[in-house]
């Protein structure tokens, strides 16, 4: 996905017609489309005091292969 953002406010009539000559030239923006959606810009993060659980058995998260009471847990 790509994003596309032209502020033209400051734009002059000659900087204008350059941008239109260009968009017929090289066939972009023809039909441009506005799509809102949200981005969460930092992950959440469990809150202080809570510890992440992870059963012993299981993979461990650090992706070392290992099953979590043999690596991590023992750290």
């Amino acid at each position: 996905m790509s994003a596309i953002y032209f502020d033209t406010r400051g734009w002059s009539a000659e900087m204008a017609s350059k941008a239109r000559e260009l968009q017929e030239k090289l066939g972009i923006l023809k039909t441009p489309q506005r799509i809102a959606e949200y981005v969460q810009e930092y992950p959440s993060v469990p809150t202080a005091g809570t510890k992440m659980k992870n059963p012993r058995n299981k993979p461990c998260p650090c992706g070392s292969g290992k099953k979590y009471k043999h690596c991590c847990l023992n750290k």
